[in-house]
């Protein structure tokens, strides 16, 4: 199929030797991790293979004005959640992002799948791929949650084909705001929840408690709070530091993350991940040369798909005798 720039046509095994060089090329398989040839080849097979079972797998993207391949666009199956399911993607080689090509080819080819199929379709996208994010919602496909693909959490955007309704999921009003003493009893809640791992109340001792904290910590610590449709929702909260000066170097401040919290029954909708990129906003603002925080090893991939990386030779020292 043609567009006004591009060729949209399926995979040939003539296009073998340009994908396994792109599938090997970390710039082309950015958020996702380059292959090893081996691999690549197998992926490839696998396109060719796909293109038997949907016209709408994926396709072949060409540059009409240079007859060059930049990429390809289409669905593949997928395990995601303990079912079987169809995933669309699209990929460009770096010279053609920013141009809107993926936009006209992925609708091009939606337009086929439209056609010939009425099931829900996924896209998954790398929180930190606002350009993708954008491209996903062009194209109708709309926030469903976050999910874990391989290890890795994903935005996941849905779209049904054909006459099949696209689900648009309703989680209510979220809004996120620097924390204030307004909000100390909230915080005390959201904190309280977290130990018992349930919605909770604190007690009026613990509120009295957490309240005192709050007031001397809110000195040299920032704090923030989510709501959903006016109801706490989540936290966190950096602590900064101030390095000591310099006689070669400009004064600066890092901070510490901690008490990253959303409450169970909200979970997997994006919120821990708009919650962080509040936090990483206001730092950068703020200008602290970095923010260093000591995970879970189940949310260390969350905090690595935010831009955190593992820094080695973190000493620790505890107190004979705590625990």
């Amino acid at each position: 199929m043609l567009t006004e720039r591009l060729e949209i046509r399926p995979t040939i095994p003539a296009d073998r030797d340009v994908f396994v060089q792109l599938f090997c090329d970390e710039e082309f398989m950015v958020f996702a991790g380059s292959l090893t040839e081996a691999a690549a080849r197998t992926r490839f097979d696998h396109m060719l293979a796909m293109l038997d079972r949907y016209p709408f797998a994926k396709q072949t993207i060409i540059e009409r004005s240079t007859g060059q391949i930049i990429g390809y666009t289409g669905v593949d199956e997928t395990d995601f959640e303990g079912e079987r399911r169809l995933e669309f993607g699209w990929r460009l080689v770096p010279q053609a992002r920013g141009r809107g090509y993926a936009t006209e080819a992925a609708s091009a080819l939606l337009d086929l799948a439209d056609q010939t199929s009425d099931v829900e379709i996924l896209a998954f996208v790398d929180p930190r791929n606002a350009a993708s994010q954008s491209v996903a919602k062009k194209m109708g496909f709309a926030f469903s949650r976050q999910g874990t693909i391989d290890d890795y959490i994903d935005n996941v955007y849905v779209r049904g084909l054909g006459t099949r309704p696209t689900a648009h999921p309703q989680p209510g009003e979220l809004t996120i705001a620097l924390a204030s003493a307004d909000d100390i009893d909230d915080l005390a809640n959201l904190r309280a929840s977290w130990v018992h791992q349930s919605e909770t109340t604190a007690d009026l001792a613990f509120q009295t408690s957490f309240r005192s904290w709050f007031e001397t910590e809110s000195n040299h610590r920032q704090f923030w709070i989510s709501r959903v449709d006016g109801q706490p929702a989540g936290m966190v909260n950096v602590l900064v530091f101030d390095r000591m000066p310099s006689p070669t170097a400009e004064p600066g401040r890092w901070g510490y993350l901690g008490n990253m919290y959303v409450q169970p029954s909200l979970r997997n909708q994006s919120l821990g991940f708009q919650l962080l990129n509040a936090v990483t906003e206001w730092a950068d603002e703020q200008e602290l040369v970095r923010l260093v925080l000591n995970p879970s090893e189940r949310s260390i991939p969350f905090y690595t798909r935010h831009g955190f990386t593992d820094r080695s030779g973190l000493l620790t020292r505890r107190r004979p005798g705590a625990s």
